[in-house]
């Protein structure tokens, strides 16, 4: 059976936009831009380039279980990629139409790609499944 697999490493830096209201500054401390694209095939073979200055939180845990699921760990490349198919930018620029349910599945995949075992690869698509729809932009 085929698996997803990632081309490349996140090359990353810290994301802090100039003049941020310093009351958002718990917001921005974990965001994170690309300094180039982020590459992943997936088992169907079709290849998804996260592009160069995208901004990403990582992976959305919360504090209280980043002792379990680290927000810059295993699942880190995926949370970038799982982003950036949730984001407009992924839609209206580069065209990528598909669905929610697609999205968390690429990301299940692309966290398996990266190293996150079962246990947490399955607990982070479960979290994205249970809390992804305040985020899906149609």
């Amino acid at each position: 059976m085929n698996k997803g697999r990632f081309l490349n490493e996140p090359e990353v830096k810290r994301h802090r936009p100039q003049n941020a209201a310093w009351w958002k500054f718990w917001a921005l401390a974990s965001a994170w831009e690309l300094l180039a694209p982020l590459e992943f095939v997936s088992a169907d073979g079709t290849k998804y380039t996260v592009p160069k200055g995208f901004v990403s939180d990582g992976a959305s845990v919360p504090w209280l279980l980043w002792f379990l699921i680290s927000p810059t760990g295993a699942l880190f490349a995926a949370a970038i990629l799982h982003d950036f198919l949730y984001s407009e930018e992924a839609k209206r620029r580069y065209g990528i139409n598909i669905s929610r349910a697609k999205a968390d599945a690429l990301f299940k995949e692309a966290a398996e790609a990266d190293g996150a075992g079962g246990f947490k690869s399955n607990a982070a698509w479960a979290g994205v499944r249970v809390g992804g729809w305040a985020y899906w932009k149609e």
